[in-house]
């Protein structure tokens, strides 16, 4: 079992990957507090290979938006149809 220990790890936007290659697998880490994952080897060396475990980070991307226009219409008490779309102004 591996525990991954979670200091440093996270930051703003940020989510962790755990790949186990021999599995072919893929499993998100909580970067808040740690992460036990479980795992057996065989006597196929891949299953105990040095190489078999990666920690990939992935940074969300920051998407270039315009200013967007809204519109709200009450439709009942407990319903709200919401328009929006991109507007010709400043992007950020």
């Amino acid at each position: 079992m591996f525990i991954i220990n979670r200091q440093f790890f996270n930051g703003e936007g940020r989510t962790g990957v755990l790949v186990d290659k021999f599995l072919g697998k893929e499993k998100i880490l909580n970067l808040d507090s740690a992460n036990a994952y479980n795992f057996t080897d065989t006597n196929v060396a891949a299953s105990y290979d040095v190489n078999r475990f990666l920690i990939i980070f992935r940074q969300a991307e920051v998407l270039a938006i315009r200013t967007i226009d809204f519109q709200a219409k009450r439709i009942t008490n407990n319903e709200v149809s919401l328009k929006w779309k991109p507007s010709e102004g400043k992007r950020y």
